[in-house]
């Protein structure tokens, strides 16, 4: 029973524990992308935009970002993405809402994208920001070979640890067992010492 309960106790921990990576990561790129679309916004001509957009998103850590018009044209990418990134993130249609989805954008490398269209100086352009899921994917690892540890050794110590207990609980009625096995037809007179 206690093994089925820290089954369930340790797979809702895992779903929540993905739950909340997954909004870590979804608002550290809605800030990163709220910035690029500042940027996109307050450029007073194309020429301006291109020049911001190299200074500060053409080389980051661990984001990278794609601006791109109505025309499926890359106007801005930064230096981690490949012409093959680019073709995959390019999107459908221009949409004012805020999207978020993780893609595979090469083999099966998957990233968190998020995205939204904004007006700048060359008229309606999306705007991405892009970072990778391995570091979700590896804490969501670690936490499961945690988890496959634990239980185990959380079962094992709850059956040694009942056993111990139950043991000493029922060891006076035990003891009460032996002696009335003990007592027969020819020593009715023999009692069960009561201790408490």
């Amino acid at each position: 029973a206690l093994g089925v309960i820290l089954t369930g106790v340790f797979l809702i921990l895992l779903v929540l524990s993905r739950q909340q990576l997954l909004a870590r990561t979804d608002a550290a790129l809605r800030e990163e992308l709220q910035e690029l679309g500042l940027e996109v916004r307050l450029a007073k001509t194309a020429q301006e935009l291109e020049e911001h957009l190299q200074a500060r998103f053409f080389q980051h850590d661990i984001y990278d970002f794609l601006v791109s018009d109505e025309h499926a044209t890359v106007l801005f990418a930064s230096s981690g993405l490949t012409t093959a990134h680019t073709t995959s993130l390019i999107p459908k249609d221009l949409t004012d809402s805020w999207q978020f989805a993780t893609q595979s954008l090469i083999k099966e490398n998957f990233y968190r994208v998020a995205r939204t269209a904004v007006d700048g100086p060359r008229g309606r352009v999306v705007v991405q920001a892009v970072t990778p899921m391995k570091p979700l994917y590896d804490e969501m690892h670690t936490l499961r070979m945690l988890m496959i540890v634990l239980l185990p050794l959380g079962v094992a110590f709850a059956l040694f640890g009942g056993y111990f207990l139950a043991a000493r609980a029922l060891a006076p009625v035990e003891q009460i067992v032996q002696v009335a096995a003990g007592i027969t037809i020819s020593d009715l007179d023999r009692r069960i010492e009561v201790t408490n």
